[in-house]
């Protein structure tokens, strides 16, 4: 797999990649973040105190986890209350759904709508969550983080070959029989799932997010959940799709389509509710 390949030295095939332009990063105060929430000696309650000192982050990260779309049973307060409460891997999967969604640049092009390519991310991540509360409740932080990113390479390929793009994503979007990863693979000779897994990995995104990222065309197999549901929201776009992602959902969770469908709307509109908190 082409993972274990950009292992080897994901920074020297970013350069390939992007060529005259910058690799987007995460500001120094996310990254002091992360690395305290991935190192068990520092105490959440300091935690807590540097995701304070971010306001912005704080506020995304509140308004996140007491929306609809995450679905948490108790309301979050305060930071220091999320951080106890949520712990650390839980966290750090928000941290990074608000990081990422503000390093990745948005450029202003005509052709490609931003703000919907994201609330389709939020409402497939509102789905997963769901799904995951059903059939696996210890993974619903990871299914919405991983489901939320698992696309991150559309946008960023399109950062890194700007007007190149457009032919291959306005075939995408105007026949439905057209596959976008074949289309980028035929021109570029890569596609959105390995130009995301070079970034995940420039960031040091956790093994499940690589997973996600790197393989959620590949088909739904194995027995992690969080994979399975990764692997079927990908067929929630374009909207003629969904009709076989209602079909899997049945075959693999044993979920009725009228009860699915009942989902997906529930699931959307709290992913609607939740982007427009995040946009204002």
């Amino acid at each position: 797999m082409f993972l274990k390949l950009f292992r080897k030295d994901p920074r020297k095939e970013l350069k390939k990649l992007l060529g005259e332009y910058s690799l987007p990063s995460f500001p120094a105060v996310i990254m002091e973040i992360l690395s305290a929430l991935r190192d068990d000696e520092t105490p959440l309650s300091q935690v807590a105190r540097l995701i304070e000192a971010d306001l912005n982050l704080s506020v995304q990260i509140l308004r996140t986890v007491n929306s609809a779309a995450f679905g948490l049973r108790t309301k979050v307060n305060s930071i220091q209350h999320a951080v106890s409460l949520l712990g650390r891997s839980r966290v750090e999967s928000i941290v990074l759904s608000v990081s990422v969604r503000e390093a990745l640049p948005s450029l202003k092009l005509a052709w490609f709508d931003y703000e919907n390519y994201w609330l389709v991310c939020y409402k497939k991540a509102s789905l997963a969550r769901r799904l995951a509360r059903l059939y696996s409740p210890t993974t619903e932080s990871e299914s919405f983080t991983a489901t939320l990113l698992q696309d991150i390479g559309i946008p960023f390929l399109l950062y890194a070959k700007r007007e190149s793009y457009r032919p291959v994503w306005e075939r995408y979007l105007n026949d439905y029989q057209s596959r976008l990863e074949e289309l980028e693979k035929e021109t570029f000779g890569l596609d959105h799932q390995e130009a995301g897994t070079l970034l995940a990995l420039h960031w040091e995104f956790p093994e499940y997010l690589l997973k996600a990222i790197g393989g959620h065309h590949e088909g739904i197999s194995g027995e992690d959940p969080t994979w399975r549901i990764t692997a079927l929201m990908h067929y929630a776009e374009p909207l003629a799709a969904q009709e076989l992602m209602v079909q899997e959902a049945e075959r693999i969770f044993g979920l009725s389509p009228q009860d699915f469908e009942r989902l997906i709307r529930e699931a959307f509109s709290a992913a609607e509710e939740l982007y427009r908190a995040l946009k204002s």
